[in-house]
């Protein structure tokens, strides 16, 4: 099963990270190093990781680990977020993971945190690099298109008729001038 979960991870290019809270040590593979830029530096894992979140994603990730590791939440981390590279590019990861949790001393209390980070640039580039918008730029310029599009000079709609006897990818001359084929 170890080998299949290997295979599947690889060709994926998925990175494993694990963390035993108890020690505050963090092991992490070599696709993680891939995603990240580089790998971590020795006894410094927080730092690493952190000083390549975007300055913006930051306090949102601590925030969603901070939840994950609570004695009374559910264990579950689950966040997107940016990372700047060391050569400077940004790029989108999704990072899941999983506490594991044991009653010491009568407290329920984090022991293990496992999870997974998948670069998802590629996925989330009109987002992103190319588009210059970050998530929350992205919700404000559609905020504005909405409270734009109730004045009438703004947006004009008009019917439009769809031919499905064209491919999905080719374009219909009445997208754009508003008129039936």
């Amino acid at each position: 099963m170890e080998e299949r979960l290997a295979v599947a991870t690889i060709a994926a290019d998925i990175g494993i990270w694990d963390l035993d809270v108890r020690s505050d040590s963090l092991l992490w593979c070599y696709h993680c190093a891939k995603i990240f830029g580089a790998p971590l530096e020795p006894g410094r894992w927080k730092e690493s990781v952190f000083e390549r979140i975007h300055v913006e994603d930051r306090k949102r990730v601590k925030s969603a680990m901070a939840a994950a590791l609570h004695p009374s939440g559910t264990g579950v981390f689950d966040s997107e977020y940016r990372i700047v590279r060391p050569d400077g590019k940004t790029r989108w990861i999704a990072s899941n993971g999983k506490a594991f949790f044991e009653h010491v001393k009568g407290k329920r209390t984090a022991i293990r945190f496992l999870g997974t980070l998948l670069d998802r640039t590629e996925q989330t580039a009109p987002l992103s690099d190319h588009g210059l918008l970050s998530k929350s730029s992205f919700l404000e310029t559609v905020e504005e298109l909405d409270t734009a599009s109730s004045d009438e000079h703004f947006c004009q709609s008009s019917p439009v008729t769809v031919d499905r006897g064209r491919p999905a990818t080719t374009a219909s001359p009445a997208l754009f001038g508003g008129g039936q084929l």
